[in-house]
């Protein structure tokens, strides 16, 4: 998929390019792959970005106060929220979705509801999925490392479950 499909209003670059996947950790970078640069709480992504090059990514997204120097030809994106711009990115890139998704929001008993509302929509025989503290629970159940699923494997997964005609 080409850049500026994905990035949409933050890309100004004259010459568009091909990508492959897109990474927020670095040991996912392949080549081809868009690489999102992401401050968190025990990891800078700002601090992987030359792993990330070696292994072939084809662009890199950086937060606006990004001052370093990179000795690279490949597009060096600036935004302001780069967690945004990779949910907005996961969007864009997988872009198959099953064509109703519900979701349960609140402080308590967001999976007990989600169970309810799963359960009584299989009586009247609709394709379910759920997304959450259980993990991806469709034909089978799939643990997830968060209760909530990072924008590139929530959207992998929607598109997944699109296929699957859910």
């Amino acid at each position: 998929m080409l850049l500026s499909k994905i990035l949409e209003n933050n890309f100004h670059d004259k010459e568009d390019i091909n990508i492959s996947g897109i990474a927020f950790n670095n040991q996912a970078v392949k080549k081809g792959y868009l690489f999102f640069a992401i401050v968190g709480n025990k990891f800078n992504g700002c601090d992987f970005i030359d792993e990330a090059i070696q292994k072939g990514a084809a662009s890199i997204i950086v937060p606006e106060s990004y001052k370093r120097k990179i000795n690279t030809n490949i597009p060096i994106i600036k935004v302001g929220n780069t967690r945004k711009a990779l949910a907005f990115a996961a969007s864009k890139f997988f872009t198959k979705k099953p064509k109703n998704i519900l979701a349960v929001t609140g402080t308590n008993g967001k999976t007990s509801i989600a169970y309810f509302v799963k359960m009584l929509l299989e009586k009247f025989h609709v394709k379910t999925v759920s997304v959450g503290t259980l993990g991806i629970i469709g034909n089978k159940q799939t643990r997830l490392q968060n209760t909530t699923p990072d924008p590139i494997t929530l959207h992998h997964s929607l598109s997944k479950f699109y296929d699957q005609s859910y």
